[in-house]
């Protein structure tokens, strides 16, 4: 008898001593002990506050994200402060990838190519197609593909102030030999109609030309001046950016097209 009260004596003090030892840890330590504790008993996962089975997984379901495919056929053209439009086109990538879409950008160089083959500046496109066409086959398909260009007009065309900001104003071109100028023609008509909501005036009317501009190739491609030669890269950049938060915040679906 004297035995067993001893035992019972001794297993009192250990509860005590053990109920005044949690009383001094912290919170976090308490929380693990009852993450641990957890684990033994039951076999489950604490993850902060959601219990969940060892064997489980929770499935995030994510929608795919817009393929986009970005080049320079004139990837020499210039702004004001000497900064090319392949340089500007990069960051513009590099925006978009930030907002969740996947770019491929042609990093090739197109004049290496032209003075190898020994052609004539303006077979450039003959050079930007064949890229245009291997990346469709090796990265394909594609939900939109930009040949972005830098113009060449007066400062008074190429630039509109908002809020004392000034910004390279934008312009779409169809190519009207292009089997897809119908196509061409419509999206570029929308984009500039929406962009033009989001910033008055920050985009030019669409302007057609008799050309193809490699616009036969796909239906949802479009040709995009950034400003002109009298523009500063930092006043593109900054167009591009409305663009690139115009496409993620008003969702434009391109299946519309």
């Amino acid at each position: 008898m004297r035995n067993l009260i001893q035992i019972v004596f001794k297993c009192l003090l250990v509860c005590l001593l053990f109920s005044w030892c949690v009383m001094l840890m912290s919170n976090e330590t308490k929380n693990q002990m009852r993450s641990d504790l957890l684990k033994l008993l039951i076999g489950y996962q604490v993850n902060q506050e959601i219990l969940l089975p060892v064997h489980g997984q929770v499935e995030e379901v994510q929608e795919e994200p817009y393929r986009i495919y970005l080049y320079n056929t004139h990837q020499s053209e210039e702004y004001i402060d000497g900064v090319s439009i392949y340089e500007v086109t990069s960051l513009f990538a590099q925006m978009l990838r930030s907002e969740g879409f996947e770019v491929v950008f042609e990093t090739a160089d197109f004049h290496e190519v032209l003075s190898a083959q020994n052609k004539k500046y303006s077979q450039l496109y003959t050079i930007s197609r064949a890229y245009l066409e291997q990346a469709l086959i090796e990265h394909g398909p594609f939900d939109l593909i930009i040949d972005v260009h830098r113009d060449s007009a007066s400062r008074s065309v190429s630039v509109v102030e908002h809020e004392g900001i000034e910004y390279a104003r934008l312009m779409f071109v169809i190519g009207e030999k292009s089997e897809n100028a119908s196509k061409v023609r419509e999206m570029s008509q929308t984009y500039s109609d929406k962009m033009n909501q989001v910033l008055s005036g920050i985009m030019r009317e669409p302007f057609t030309r008799q050309s193809e501009y490699n616009q036969g190739v796909a239906e949802k491609m479009l040709l995009l001046e950034v400003g002109s030669d009298q523009n500063t890269s930092s006043e593109a950049l900054r167009s591009l950016k409305i663009l690139v938060e115009f496409l993620k915040r008003e969702g434009l679906s391109f299946d519309d097209f």
